[in-house]
């Protein structure tokens, strides 16, 4: 099986993703009420911002009295949110292979967007060994993930609930143009006990994309050494079992 990250850099690289994610400019309702919740491990402490994309979490972070450091694989990424934030620390940097940061250096790291999910599990156990590494004894990771017990997982639009609007059409038939692209990528997917790589309607089929459950997504964050991990729903309300969203929000301590 192809590795995932061969699929990610090609799109992501690509110049209208760049401008896709470099147009985001809001946080989701689910980060907000964690950010507060998190709130004495991020004012006034070191953050660790990775997978920045166009900056969406750094315009808030940037607003914000903390210790910030911004990173993303991506080059085009890192140089684009740099020249918006001149006065932050904004680097490239493989989260797999943080050699750049000491152990025990940050208060509260951050991965959103369900950016760790673009990686092969092998990838996935390194950056989560990364991030135990430079978190603080008693400092909070917190991040994304796709959710496997999502009710319409692996499902075309048009497997789901009907809809009679507009954007639901419109979707459909995006799809249906870009689904020779689904059928040659589906042949690349995985499905374990465990996990899965499916090529999802992201970006129109380009990239393969992890899913787990929450069950199954605390026992492997347990067997790092993480501890205490509670999972959200997309309005940021604790939620052990999630049918109705695509992605979960973890957050997740050393101590």
């Amino acid at each position: 099986m192809p590795k995932t990250i061969d699929y990610f850099e090609t799109t992501y690289r690509s110049k209208n993703v760049v401008d896709w994610y470099d147009k985001l400019d809001f946080l989701f309702p689910s980060e907000k009420a964690l950010f507060e919740k998190c709130k004495e491990k991020i004012l006034g402490k070191k953050v660790l911002d990775i997978g920045i994309g166009g900056g969406r979490t750094t315009a808030y972070f940037a607003n914000i009295d903390c210790d910030y450091t911004g990173v993303d694989y991506i080059e085009e990424f890192a140089n684009l949110v740099s020249a918006k934030h001149k006065q932050l620390k904004i680097k490239q940097c493989d989260a797999r292979v943080m050699s750049m940061f000491t152990d025990n250096s940050f208060d509260f790291i951050l991965f959103s967007f369900n950016g760790i999910d673009n990686m092969d599990s092998e990838s996935r156990i390194k950056i989560f060994k990364e991030i135990f590494r430079v978190l603080k004894s008693d400092g909070v990771f917190m991040f994304s993930t796709h959710n496997r017990d999502y009710k319409y997982f692996n499902k075309m639009p048009w497997q789901e609930k009907w809809q009679f609007k507009w954007n639901y059409f419109k979707l459909c038939l995006v799809v249906l143009k870009n689904y020779p692209q689904h059928l040659k990528m589906k042949k690349h997917e995985f499905h374990g006990q465990d996990y899965s790589i499916i090529n999802d309607i992201a970006h129109n089929f380009k990239i393969l994309t992890y899913y787990i459950s929450s069950a199954k997504q605390k026992k492997q964050l347990e067997s790092l050494g993480f501890k205490n991990t509670k999972t959200f729903d997309f309005n940021g309300k604790d939620c052990d079992l999630n049918q109705k969203d695509p992605w979960m929000y973890y957050l997740t301590n050393k101590s």
